[in-house]
């Protein structure tokens, strides 16, 4: 199909997944009935929570965190679109420990 319009397919981005491994497809599983992340990127995820958790008692005002504030809250409201019920209890986390605005 492709080579009659003159494309040639990149074979070295090609993978055969055996049904018993874990099939990833963009980071994503997709072994499941709904697609899901795999669990260390969850913990990832967690870790970062926690680790802003820790910031937030240090330096509640700092530039840095709330660069790190605002990559976990992208990264937890990416986790939502697979894992509402874990993503919920992490966005209640992070609505305590909202970056404080300098004045």
């Amino acid at each position: 199909m492709l080579s009659s319009i003159g494309v040639e397919l990149n074979r070295k981005k090609h993978k055969i997944m055996p049904r018993n491994n874990r099939q990833e497809i963009h980071r994503v599983n997709v072994n499941t009935n709904a697609p899901t992340l795999p669990k260390k990127e969850r913990e990832k995820i967690e870790s970062a929570v926690h680790q802003c958790e820790m910031m937030y008692k240090s330096s509640p005002k700092s530039s840095e965190y709330k660069t790190l504030f605002n990559a976990t809250q992208g990264r937890v409201n990416m986790l939502s679109r697979l894992h509402s019920s874990l993503a919920t209890k992490l966005k209640c986390r992070l609505e305590k420990i909202k970056p404080i605005k300098n004045t």
